[in-house]
């Protein structure tokens, strides 16, 4: 029956660490993510947090390589005549 009690006693404390830890490893990311603008520029955190563009803008991005491609082979062809 002691061995019951004691389980029993042990249970907060486990559930305390177990709702601590991902708290804590937040609060530890937001430090590290606000060191990181001591050694890297804006722009580069830029890519850092913006990892996966959004459609449109991935598309945009295409449109204009694209449009950059054609002119790039319009003006070799001109020189080629």
């Amino acid at each position: 029956m002691g061995t019951l009690i004691n389980a029993a006693s042990q249970i907060p404390h486990t559930l305390t660490s177990l709702v601590l830890v991902p708290v804590l490893q937040i609060l530890a990311l937001c430090f590290i993510r606000k060191g990181l603008d001591f050694f890297f520029t804006q722009a580069e955190l830029y890519w850092l947090d913006h990892l996966l563009p959004d459609a449109t803008l991935r598309k945009k991005e295409d449109e204009a390589m694209d449009a950059e491609e054609a002119k790039t082979l319009m003006t070799n062809e001109t020189k080629v005549i």
